[in-house]
């Protein structure tokens, strides 16, 4: 918003006061002249007035007053004409001012959608409620979890019945790499790692890794590497060291699942 400096508010705070007597003055009727024919009316004098019958007084008081009523009109007139010349340099200079104005709005105007910015005049204000609204939108409830299930992508290993075969006291293995659905609930995830843990009990080695990616699962299971963010369990049984873990992960980050019982393959103590 544009202010007017000082010096303009005193000169519009002079003129506002100024043009009432102006204008009353313009409008003042003058004396009209009888019509031709009527005598003039004699003005009524008092005795000793010194004045001569059919004229006004000669006091110099009167002469005087008369003196400065008419410089106190040209004093007016002139004032009037110099009150004209500063509003219209005024209005002149605002006009000016707003041009500049007008051309730097329309140049952010221009900057703003050259950027790609939002134009944050259309943002209706005060409600901040709303603004989050139109701004943001209605948040979306998550999708629903896939329905989940375990797909085996390779396995492999030594059963007890084959290490039993082949004598020597050889040591059990279960190797198996998985993928589970993208999105699966890790409840659900860490309940598969205490069933294979439970299932493959009787082994003296667990080896088990699952994947959320089959991309992911395939190329672990071929290579023995894969995207560490796309792996969501690991159940590992190492007899020798004691190593006995269940593993739940989600980008990296690595939580232990518990058995939520006894510790498989130990058998709890009786009362």
């Amino acid at each position: 918003m544009f202010h007017a400096p000082p010096i303009r508010n005193l000169t519009l705070a002079v003129t506002a006061a100024l043009l009432p007597v102006l204008s009353a003055m313009a409008q003042a009727p003058q004396a009209s002249e009888p019509p031709p024919g009527v005598p003039k009316p004699e003005l009524a004098l008092p005795p000793g007035s010194g004045a001569a019958p059919g004229g006004l007084p000669s006091n110099p008081e009167v002469t005087a007053l008369r003196n400065e009523i008419a410089d106190l009109r040209d004093d007016l007139k002139m004032l009037k004409g110099s009150l004209d010349v500063m509003l219209n340099q005024i209005m002149s200079d605002m006009r000016e001012e707003n041009a500049v104005l007008r051309e730097e709005v329309r140049r952010l105007h221009q900057q703003r959608a050259d950027m790609g910015l939002p134009d944050l005049t259309l943002i209706p204000r005060p409600g901040g409620a709303f603004i989050d609204e139109v701004l943001g939108g209605e948040e979306e409830e998550p999708p629903p979890p896939p329905p989940f299930e375990f797909t085996i992508v390779k396995e492999w290993g030594r059963d007890p019945e084959a290490a039993h075969d082949s004598g020597g006291g050889a040591a059990t293995l279960k190797g198996m790499v998985g993928v589970v659905p993208r999105g699966s609930l890790r409840e659900d995830v860490e309940a598969l790692g205490r069933d294979l843990r439970k299932q493959f009990d009787a082994y003296d080695n667990i080896n088990i890794e699952v994947f959320d990616d089959p991309v992911a699962a395939r190329q672990f299971a071929d290579t023995q590497k894969g995207d560490p963010d796309s792996r969501v369990l690991s159940v590992s049984r190492h007899k020798a060291s004691g190593r006995d873990t269940i593993l739940y992960l989600d980008k990296g980050t690595v939580s232990e699942v518990g058995s939520g019982g006894p510790e498989p393959g130990t058998v709890p103590d009786k009362p």
